[in-house]
């Protein structure tokens, strides 16, 4: 059955190292699953032998933008999409997702700027997780599974305290193994548009997710 909706994983109590937002590399950026979003800081720094200060600035605020997609590159890579799969692994082994990725990425949204007195720059950026970027990383499905009967058209998952990490795209298998919910089981553009699975704090917030 497709569903309209999507998993809503309420992360209770986790003791995950990075909770709800996931720091794939320290000093490279993190993710922050309950907004999906992933996050990163770019610095750029003045030419020294640039004309005026004004010139030095410019240069470093292009470098400053450089390094902020790179470094969203690189905490991407240490997400999970579904299966134990990584975007990382996804884009190393597949060059036409690499590039698909790439290109996304540099629609960054630059949250803050920072100038420093010596011409240097500092950025903060943000990317969505969903849209373009979920659509070039998460599996297509085969086949649909059938339609929407007006039913139930979302999952909540109470996983206090397993240890889960969060995916990109999730699998909840029951005890037999078999897929209960999957990106497969959604309607098509719906893994993009609204993400396969979003993450919340406490079985409440998880409940009124819309």
């Amino acid at each position: 059955m497709m569903m309209r909706g999507r998993v809503v994983v309420a992360l209770m109590s986790l003791t995950l190292g990075f909770g709800l937002s996931s720091t794939a590399s320290a000093d490279k950026g993190e993710v922050d699953w309950s907004n999906r979003v992933v996050k990163a800081t770019g610095k750029g720094a003045p030419n020294l032998k640039a004309a005026n200060i004004t010139v030095a600035r410019l240069g470093a605020e292009k470098a400053a933008k450089l390094d902020a997609m790179r470094n969203i590159l690189e905490t991407l890579k240490g997400v999970e999409v579904t299966g134990g799969e990584s975007v990382g692994g996804i884009i190393e082994s597949n060059s036409s997702v690499k590039a698909k990725v790439q290109g996304v990425l540099r629609n960054f949204k630059i949250v803050a700027t920072r100038y420093f007195s010596d011409g240097g720059v500092e950025v903060d950026v943000e990317m969505k997780l969903d849209g373009e970027l979920a659509s070039a990383v998460i599996p297509k499905a085969a086949a649909p599974k059938g339609a929407c009967n007006g039913g139930t058209t979302g999952l909540v998952v109470d996983a206090t305290g397993t240890g889960i990490v969060p995916a990109l795209a999730p699998r909840v298998l029951d005890s037999a193994g078999k897929e209960v919910a999957a990106s497969s089981m959604l309607e098509p553009g719906a893994a993009a548009d609204r993400g396969v699975a979003a993450y919340a704090k406490t079985v409440n917030e998880a409940k009124s997710n819309a």
